[in-house]
């Protein structure tokens, strides 16, 4: 009976620890893979609960808890440090629910923002989904010593210095530029026109959705995504903060596009904020309003831009990567259409998280093999040589 609850007790540590490590390590990765979107949801909560926090140090907090995840999930999957990532996943934990649990009953806040952008959990779900993960890690730090090791503890810090370098390597390459895999409805390669006429498959409901709104209340939308031409369309959810460093790039795209006959137009969330940037940059470009929500899920980034051909969403890019004048011309000439498909991507990313780690698995086994095969070629040599000399004394 003994041994029966030794193994159960064994089996279920085992199992929620995998359980939690996956779900910390896909919570992590998420977010650092899009800490704009984060920052977004968070700023939710400081809103709601009238907290100004600087956009700066917003970030900061968004890739530390970040980086702090994806290293829990990895430690508990590896069974590095049992007892302390234990305990302090389970604190983090804890307190995630006392927070869910206290807009659950005050509202204010509809999506909890666990996985960023990626997938929307309504507050009700995310309080059950903490209760579970809660008592799973309360089981866990009750012996967390029977969780199995896959990496010794001479070799561990590579784990943990790999894993940190490469988190802060993905969030800071997405605060720079534009996420490695868009969460949002808005992704290069589809077909808007064809989803906001018709609805048809992969018909994302914020596509369905768009509106854009002239001075004068009408909205252009449906002309703006069912022409054949080309359109341009600069991104800027609150005008009067956008960084205005790359003025002269986008003045320079918007020439190219009059000698084109192209069209370009300023989505803006307040009409009223666009006379501030046309005074730091000159702009001359005609603006339209839209859900200032809905500008920061089309672009990461502010100002960001987005070339529309023929509908297709074929180019989008932030302030630290808008194209040439040639770059847009190249890709408006290109008559195929990019895929719209992230799977290789998706595919890069997972991979240089889990090989590298896999390998270190693999030789740390090795290494550790060979050491136990040396320990026993040493005791066997021993006793042989104890019998030897009961041999001899005997004799």
């Amino acid at each position: 009976m003994m041994n029966f609850r030794l193994k159960l007790r064994l089996y279920l540590v085992n199992v929620f620890r995998v359980i939690i490590a996956l779900t910390m390590i896909a919570s992590g990765l998420v977010k650092l893979l899009d800490p704009l979107g984060m920052v977004y949801k968070l700023q939710v909560y400081t809103n709601y609960l009238d907290i100004d926090v600087d956009a700066l140090w917003m970030k900061v907090i968004v890739v530390a808890l970040s980086v702090v995840e994806l290293q829990l999930g990895v430690y508990l999957f590896l069974g590095i440090r049992r007892r302390t990532s234990a305990w302090i996943t389970f604190l983090i934990m804890l307190g995630f629910l006392g927070i869910t649990t206290y807009f659950y009953f005050n509202g204010g806040v509809n999506d909890c923002g666990c996985f960023g952008a990626a997938l929307e959990l309504s507050q009700d779900h995310t309080v059950v989904k903490n209760i579970i993960l809660v008592a799973m890690l309360a089981y866990i730090v009750r012996f967390p010593h029977k969780m199995r090791r896959l990496v010794t503890e001479r070799n561990q810090v590579i784990a943990t210095v790999y894993v940190f370098c490469y988190a802060i390597v993905i969030a800071l390459y997405s605060l720079h530029y534009l996420p490695l895999v868009t969460f949002t409805d808005y992704r290069v390669g589809e077909d808007w026109g064809r989803q906001y006429q018709y609805g048809e498959e992969p018909a994302r409901d914020g596509i369905l959705n768009l509106s854009f709104y002239t001075e004068e209340g009408t909205d252009v939308a449906a002309s703006i995504l069912n022409d054949h031409s080309t359109t341009l369309l600069l991104t800027l959810p609150d005008a009067k903060t956008a960084d205005d460093s790359s003025a002269d790039r986008i003045n320079d795209i918007y020439d190219w596009a009059i000698d084109n006959d192209c069209g370009i137009y300023a989505l803006v969330g307040t009409l009223a904020d666009y006379q501030n940037w046309k005074d730091r940059t000159g702009a001359s470009y005609t603006c339209l309003s839209a859900d200032a929500d809905v500008i920061k899920n089309m672009v990461r980034s502010s100002p960001g831009m987005l070339l529309i051909d023929k509908g297709i969403l074929k180019g989008k890019w932030g302030t630290n990567n808008l194209p040439t004048k040639a770059e847009v011309a190249s890709l408006v000439s290109d008559k195929t259409s990019p895929d719209a498909s992230e799977n290789m991507t998706w595919a890069r990313i997972l991979l240089l998280l889990i090989a590298p780690l896999v390998i270190l698995v693999i030789l740390d086994g090795l290494w550790l093999g060979r050491i136990y095969h040396g320990h026993r070629i040493r005791m066997v040599e021993i006793l042989k040589k104890r019998e030897e000399e009961k041999v001899a004394g005997g004799e």
